[in-house]
């Protein structure tokens, strides 16, 4: 049991450090790191679900969480995944709405099984396979914003705010945490994979693009002030972009390509930008 639960949290934490790496935009070196340990955190997550159907089948819903995680990497930074290739056959990348149209269905059915509850500081491998249904909430929340349905993401981030267990400082910053430790120091620190941040600034996106420009702008705001960076304009969209980019948040890409904003907010050619996402 110990190796076959070691080897599902080995592809997991394939897929965090993709997600950690992927809060960089300025290199394609990095970005190429991302899609290796993309394609190797799938492998191994679909290999072990796939003994667990036939042996135990209790992880699925943990398992089928973060597949949908390394799924949405994949596809909001590079428009697609390969699913189902074996040496003998490789097809077709599904195409990025393709694949929103995987995770969604596949996160709702998964998200009963999962509990409700804080995300506590990563401990041991039972803290880091079981994740809660937050975790759930983030990546539909995130498939959602892909597809430009702002009604629905809104309806699971608000699902994350109203259980009251996140803010934006301290411990309880971070929905998804992983525990490091540092190779040349030897102390151990917290990495905020999926970030309490992005669920304001996502749901600031959706307001924005619901026409609801004060409202966006007042909840990009609290991220801003929480993290001292001053907001520079009224334009909610170009502001959620700045405070992205400070940030480092993840998923900072696919957001500025889909609003087309990736020249305005980082000063980068549009075309070179684009290409580090495709």
């Amino acid at each position: 049991m110990a190796s076959y639960l070691g080897s599902s949290v080995s592809g997991i934490l394939s897929i965090l450090d993709a997600l950690n790496q992927s809060s960089s935009y300025t290199g394609t070196a990095s970005l190429n790191n991302v899609d290796n340990e993309l394609y190797r955190a799938i492998n191994v997550i679909k290999t072990i679900r796939d003994a667990d159907s036939e042996r135990l089948d209790v992880y699925g819903p943990y398992l089928d969480t973060y597949q949908a995680l390394a799924y949405l990497i994949r596809a909001s930074y590079w428009g697609g995944v390969v699913i189902g290739a074996t040496i003998e056959n490789i097809p077709p990348a599904t195409m990025e709405d393709d694949v929103y149209n995987i995770i969604i269905p596949n996160l709702k059915n998964a998200l009963p099984d999962l509990e409700e509850k804080a995300t506590s500081t990563q401990k041991d491998e039972n803290d880091i396979l079981f994740v809660p249904k937050d975790v759930a909430r983030v990546i539909l929340a995130q498939a959602y914003c892909g597809k430009k349905n702002w009604a629905n993401a809104l309806n699971y981030l608000n699902d994350i705010i109203k259980t009251g267990h996140y803010g934006l400082n301290g411990n309880n910053a971070s929905i998804l945490p992983l525990n490091f430790t540092d190779d040349y120091t030897g102390e151990i620190g917290t990495n905020y994979i999926l970030r309490y941040e992005d669920v304001l600034l996502m749901k600031a996106e959706c307001l924005a693009m619901q026409n609801k420009e004060a409202d966006a702008l007042s909840m990009a705001k609290q991220v801003a002030d929480a993290n001292n960076i001053t907001l520079g304009s009224d334009n909610a969209l170009m502001e959620i972009g700045k405070v992205r980019v400070k940030l480092n948040m993840p998923f900072t890409l696919p957001y500025l390509r889909r609003h087309d904003l990736s020249k305005s907010v980082t000063g980068l050619n549009v075309e070179w930008i684009n290409q580090l996402v495709r």
